[in-house]
């Protein structure tokens, strides 16, 4: 049964996920906080850092990495190795915000991911990657305005979890083509801009 984390749960997944570790050991950590949570939980929690650590194990798996770990001090929020390189990534996560997650997974839950589709009506699906088009170039404005003011120019990438929208080839060209024409700016400001998908695709604007 799914419950919140003790604080000492808490205290051990942190200390240990902010160690260098392999891509396997740092998703069995991982994974053993998630087997806790379950999907509510892992939600509820105030602390992200559970959240970041299921992107950076996807990241270190799509990089190859050596080794990955996440970082006590924001930003960014963790880093990897590949080949005696360190890569740093910030994470923002870009959500439509009239979107119900827990109903939609559920949903997922209970159905297979075509059979879902085909259940939503296009003009549905159509309004979805309008709001996905948005929301990510509404975080990713965001975190440059941010450290513009601040006047600090990033030593590592920014990945944007685009947790919104559907991700089929029509739909993906569209969205990258509107949003390397309206995030120019950022583009330019940060090393790399990268947006990880709710279906596990990491790709470069």
């Amino acid at each position: 049964m799914s419950r919140p984390l003790t604080s000492d749960e808490e205290d051990h997944f942190f200390s240990t996920l902010t160690t260098w570790l392999s891509p396997s050991d740092f998703k069995n950590q991982y994974t053993q906080a998630q087997n806790v949570l379950g999907y509510e939980y892992m939600m509820l929690m105030h602390r992200a850092f559970i959240r970041d650590a299921h992107i950076a194990c996807e990241v270190a798996e799509h990089f190859s990495a050596s080794k990955v770990r996440l970082l006590a001090n924001d930003p960014p929020d963790f880093e990897i190795e590949v080949d005696r390189n360190i890569h740093r990534f910030e994470v923002t996560e870009a959500l439509n915000p009239k979107r119900q997650r827990d109903k939609e997974m559920r949903k997922r839950l209970s159905l297979d991911f075509v059979e879902m589709s085909e259940s939503i009506p296009n003009s549905k699906i159509v309004e979805e990657n309008r709001g996905a088009i948005e929301a990510v170039v509404d975080v990713t404005t965001k975190k440059f305005e941010k450290y513009k003011k601040r006047n600090l120019k990033p030593n590592f990438d920014l990945l944007v979890y685009k947790n919104v929208g559907w991700s089929g080839e029509e739909e993906e060209k569209q969205f990258f083509s509107e949003i390397k024409t309206r995030l120019e700016e950022p583009i330019q400001f940060f090393p790399t801009i990268w947006i990880y998908n709710c279906t596990g695709r990491i790709r470069a604007i």
